[in-house]
């Protein structure tokens, strides 16, 4: 007879340790730098775009109202949170009194999440123009097979990237 456990084991995890590979992330890339923007469907491009901005807003949104949410968050992103039980108390019920839809506050933490999703818009809506740009300039000097050429640069940028990250990374670890 075969024991079943609810012990987490190694086998039971989803391996994502190669995602975290240089090889892995630089191929991914140079994969999808293989496809064209313009080859994207419309849908998914528009997707692309919009997606950002709306989710800042309504992060926004949710975090402005939910004090635990807000906390959770500011404790995830190591932002420093009240240490005395007084101090998480004199927090809440300022949170309780700023989760007026008009509070200067509530607004504020909107914008933030709207203006962080307007940035990531505007990245990405220039970063389709440079996919675009780069092909046309590759294929005016006459180079052959100019996606190939973006994706092997994209790939060797990344692996570059992502080893010197784990670099740092032990280095601050050790």
């Amino acid at each position: 007879m075969h024991s079943v456990t609810n012990a987490d084991s190694s086998a039971d995890r989803p391996n994502t340790e190669i995602l975290h590979n240089p090889w892995t992330q630089a191929i991914l890339t140079g994969a999808l730098t293989l496809i064209p923007v313009r080859a994207y469907p419309r849908w998914v491009r528009r997707c692309l775009l919009w997606t950002p901005p709306l989710v800042g807003g309504i992060a926004g949104s949710y975090l402005s109202v939910n004090p635990a949410a807000r906390g959770n968050f500011l404790k995830g992103t190591g932002t420093s949170q009240p240490e005395s039980v007084a101090e998480q108390s004199a927090q809440q019920r300022q949170s309780q009194s700023d989760q007026l839809v008009g509070s200067p506050k509530t607004l504020a933490i909107i914008a933030v999440g709207v203006g962080t999703g307007a940035v990531l818009f505007a990245v990405t809506a220039a970063v389709f123009w440079a996919d675009e740009k780069l092909e046309r300039g590759l294929r005016r000097l006459k180079v052959p097979y100019p996606r190939i050429v973006m994706a092997i640069g994209a790939g060797a940028i990344t692996w570059l990237q992502e080893t010197k990250e784990q670099q740092r990374d032990s280095i601050a670890n050790s």
